[in-house]
């Protein structure tokens, strides 16, 4: 594993730094809200979406509703459905650690397990495990991190959940410059804009599953891209 951690550790810089920003924004405005640091580090200890946690900071000021709060959240991480379809091969010889592995699948860890080679004298399984270990343990230092940081500045933090939107396209263009097949990412633009006009109240799970259709449907055609 010390050599997986090692060679995993460079590709995983880019994640460091969106989460150096985005962990900390996230820590400053749960500061903002009343949450201390205990309440920041098992929000991100256990939960660790990041999608998820900034919509959590509305939930914190309002009354808890359970069914609502159950939608509201498998709406939000439906998409890791697709991502745990695409994912069942590359994760078939890793036995017991896959449901780790499932569990610390966000989109940038995916981003990586799709887009980063294994070395050659590495186990697939280990390489894979120490890029989710090390991206958790980024999110969880840096949203601890803003927590602290946030108790000791007093500023305005109108705006900063705008990172959130800034790292999913600074993601989207990674992917894009790095896979030769782009329809696979024309159709993930498209279909949700479409589904916005037609379907505004349910478009983020119509728009899931027409992609997880259309993308099957034309997975041959594709070459069996999934990037």
């Amino acid at each position: 594993m010390r050599k997986a951690f090692k060679a995993a550790l460079p590709h995983t810089v880019p994640v460091f730094a969106g989460y150096l920003v985005l962990g900390m924004a996230y820590g400053f405005l749960m500061h903002e809200r009343g949450c201390g640091l205990l309440v920041t580090f098992l929000s991100s200890l256990l939960i660790f979406a990041g999608s998820l946690q900034y919509v959590q900071l509305d939930l914190i000021t309002k009354v808890f509703e359970p069914i609502s709060s159950f939608v509201l959240s498998l709406v939000i991480n439906a998409r890791h459905i697709v991502y745990g379809i695409t994912m069942v091969e590359p994760y078939k010889k890793a036995g017991w650690k896959k449901w780790l592995l499932a569990f610390w699948m966000t989109d940038e860890t995916f981003s990586l397990h799709c887009g980063v080679q294994t070395p050659e004298d590495i186990d697939d399984t280990d390489f894979k495990m120490a890029i989710a270990i090390l991206d958790h343990l980024y999110w969880i230092g840096a949203t601890c991190f803003g927590n602290v940081l946030g108790s000791m500045l007093q500023f305005d933090t109108t705006g900063m959940d705008f990172v959130l939107t800034a790292l999913f396209v600074t993601i989207f263009v990674d992917q894009w410059l790095n896979s030769k097949d782009h329809r696979p990412a024309l159709v993930g633009l498209f279909v949700p804009v479409v589904c916005l006009v037609a379907v505004p109240d349910q478009y983020i799970l119509v728009s899931l599953v027409l992609i997880v259709v259309l993308l099957l449907a034309g997975r041959n055609r594709m070459g069996g891209s999934h990037e």
